[in-house]
């Protein structure tokens, strides 16, 4: 069998290496003949001759496009190639966002601006465009300067968009998105770029809500207050409370706008009366939901841009009103139950009324059958006087669902006047008024007497909680314990800016100076 090699013959390997590797290098190499090893010589003299990068020189660094299809290319020859080939060269049709900003006017705020922003509720739908100088925001507002780069890098897809500007296109502004409300972000780049000439003496409120809301979030208060002071004050004497506040509001508050964002806007100016007034208004005109969220009289929450910290402290001041109310009225309802309960086997049969004298009096046949009888002599309490008290409690839970959370959830105001209207179980003049409704005079007269004459002290005095001034009558008892809540924790209502420590760190030394922060 043979093979591929039979009958050849292979070179011999040379003697000795060809004459020329001998004369190009001093070191027999094995590996590899074909290359010779240059001495060490020879190697430093080719490291210090300087390379030749003289074709920099003629280096076009122009990119050429085409203005029919934005095709590029590095050279005018190649561009000009393509030009003369129609199936090539195609009309590229620009996309709708292209479109929408071409459409989209550019509000100058600064003619010589380095910054574009651009305003619209996501990024491929662009509605309003400004002009303005990266440099002013970033020395109004810490939150632009961080995010525009400053001295901590460049980590921002602001700060990014910014400094690739500069590098590639120093002639044209830098682009960042902005989802804010248009019109309150114009103003406040006027009022940045002090173009005072432009604005108007009023503004309306939910623009300022919307100014409050950029103060909060972009660290604007210092720079902003001074115009918006002046702006909110003629809002908030010409409106706020001739419209909002009153008892107007209270009659047809589901067809008024709520006015929750008072409270944003005194808390970013520095308003101290108005902050306190406000935050006491919603303490008792606001509702809560079961995650104890407050709600506006429409049903929505509160501004998103209240801080938290000032929504805990409202909830705070609502339940130093509730919370005596509604101990009250649960035991109330545990008395009355655990009376009934104990109760003796007793029938309407067993009392003496005279049924005549008080026909008007007596509803259905069951009554009827009363024996001539007063049920009250001014003492203590009869049966019949529990069995009506018991009834009318047990009505007015089943009827406004007093033991349900939703009805504790609704706005102090109304839990207050809702006690405040309960009418008295016994008539007057009527069935068992003889003693009951003496009584009930006497002792109402007394603790109110008390009630009225007590220290205005909330820490000293809390005569709620003092059974000697508690009535026979669960509807009195709950209208005497709403009265005393209103008088001696009503004027404690109401957050205090100097009481939240935070305000220093917002203001600094021109809000410490003010009076308005506390040291403690």
């Amino acid at each position: 069998m043979k093979t591929l090699f039979d009958g050849a013959r292979l070179p011999l390997l040379p003697e000795s290496p060809p004459e020329d590797l001998e004369k190009a290098s001093t070191t027999e190499t094995l590996e590899n003949p074909s290359k010779p090893i240059i001495d060490t010589e020879t190697a430093a003299a080719v490291d210090i001759s300087p390379p030749d990068d003289s074709w920099l020189d003629s280096w076009d660094l122009t990119i050429h496009r085409c203005e029919i299809c934005q095709a590029p290319f590095r050279s005018a020859s190649r561009l000009t190639l393509h030009r003369n080939q129609p199936q090539q060269c195609k009309i590229a049709l620009p996309d709708s966002t292209y479109l929408a900003l071409t459409n989209t006017p550019l509000v100058a705020i600064d003619a010589d601006g380095d910054l574009e922003v651009r305003v619209g509720p996501d990024e491929d739908t662009i509605t309003h465009r400004f002009l303005v100088v990266s440099q002013v925001l970033r020395c109004q507002s810490p939150a632009f300067s961080a995010s525009f780069g400053g001295k901590k890098g460049y980590e921002f897809k602001a700060a990014a968009e910014i400094r690739r500007a500069q590098l590639l296109r120093p002639s044209d502004p830098a682009m960042i998105f902005l989802d804010d409300a248009p019109k309150a972000l114009e103003l406040a780049f006027k009022i940045l770029h002090h173009r005072y000439q432009d604005l108007e003496d009023e503004c309306d409120y939910k623009t300022l809500v919307d100014l409050a809301a950029m103060c909060e979030k972009y660290m604007l208060h210092i720079s902003m207050a001074p115009v918006m002071r002046r702006w909110a004050k003629k809002q908030w004497d010409d409106e706020f409370w001739g419209e909002y506040g009153g008892a107007a509001w209270l009659k047809n508050m589901g067809n008024v706008a709520p006015q929750d964002g008072w409270l944003l806007i005194a808390w970013v100016l520095g308003m101290e009366e108005e902050f306190r007034t406000v935050s006491k208004y919603l303490a008792m005109h606001y509702g809560v939901t079961s995650e104890k969220d407050f709600i506006t009289p429409n049903g929505r929450k509160l501004h998103s841009a209240i801080p938290e910290r000032i929504k805990e402290k409202v909830f705070e001041q609502r339940e130093l009103m509730l919370a005596p109310i509604r101990k009250r009225f649960e035991e109330i309802q545990a008395e009355r139950m655990l009376k009934y309960a104990s109760f003796p086997e007793w029938t309407l049969d067993s009392e003496e009324i005279d049924i005549e004298e008080h026909e008007y009096a007596l509803g259905d046949s069951a009554i009827q059958q009363l024996k001539a009888k007063a049920a009250c002599d001014g003492g203590g309490d009869t049966k019949l006087c529990d069995w009506i008290q018991l009834g009318h409690l047990m009505e007015a839970v089943a009827h406004h669902k007093l033991d349900k959370e939703c009805f504790w959830n609704l706005p102090m105001a109304s839990i207050m006047s809702l006690f405040k209207r309960f009418t008295q179980p016994i008539p007057r003049n009527g069935l068992l008024c003889a003693g009951h409704d003496l009584k009930r005079e006497t002792h109402f007269k007394y603790i109110r007497s008390k009630l009225e004459s007590a220290p205005d002290k909330l820490d000293d005095y809390e005569p709620w909680e003092d059974p000697l001034y508690r009535s026979c009558c669960w509807s009195s008892d709950m209208n005497f314990v709403c009265e005393a809540v209103e008088k001696f924790r009503g004027g404690h209502i109401g957050l205090h800016l100097k009481n939240f420590k935070s305000r220093v760190e917002i203001w600094g030394a021109t809000g410490a100076s003010t009076g308005l922060c506390s040291s403690d």
